[in-house]
């Protein structure tokens, strides 16, 4: 009881004091609350209007134009570059690493990185752009390190190192293509 006489009341009695103080000052000159405007519009309709598929949107909801002039496209093309790098690191490790089960999840975390980036960006940048957006993106996914790649997975799979089935799903559906026409020489982890 003592705590609450102490302390309590006199803590309620100087918060309301400092409210009643606060409330009876005059406003900063200049300076007027925020009102919600027609001209700008809120988050959450922008995020509505492009669910509903508006095209009725200003520039600035939509970002800064059309690619490469997407404000973030300098760190897309890092992350594509450094994705690339880690991914033939991993690719151009000895063969007998593959036969070990971390050797074969580094790989295949590789793999899922690797083509989980390119198959969303290729998606996205096709819903946001259209056409243009895809014959970008796509460009910018066939460099000749994303081709020595391609031929690099392929080359792991045909020695018999590389099983769709360890890795997702789709990553699996994105390499099949690549290894349609491929036949496994072997299976050298089986010995």
């Amino acid at each position: 009881m003592d705590v609450i006489k102490t302390y309590i009341i006199p803590g309620f009695v100087i918060l309301g004091l400092l409210l009643i103080w606060n409330m009876s000052q005059p406003g900063i000159p200049g300076v007027r609350p925020l009102e919600p405007s027609d001209s700008i519009p809120t988050f959450h309709a922008v995020q509505a209007d492009l669910a509903r598929g508006s095209k009725n949107l200003p520039q600035e909801a939509l970002g800064d134009g059309v690619p490469p002039n997407n404000a973030n496209e300098n760190i897309h093309q890092r992350s594509r570059e450094s994705t690339r790098k880690s991914t033939m690191k991993n690719l151009e490790m000895a063969w007998s690493t593959f036969c070990t089960d971390a050797g074969r999840q580094q790989l295949a975390r590789a793999l899922d990185y690797y083509f989980g980036q390119s198959g969303n960006q290729i998606e996205s940048y096709s819903k946001r752009w259209g056409k243009e957006g895809r014959d970008y993106i796509t460009a910018q996914w066939s460099t000749t390190d994303d081709r020595r790649i391609a031929r690099l997975v392929s080359e792991t799979y045909e020695r018999g190192y590389l099983d769709l089935s360890t890795l997702s799903r789709t990553t699996a559906a994105r390499i099949a293509p690549l290894v349609k026409d491929v036949r496994v020489q072997g299976q050298p982890c089986k010995g």
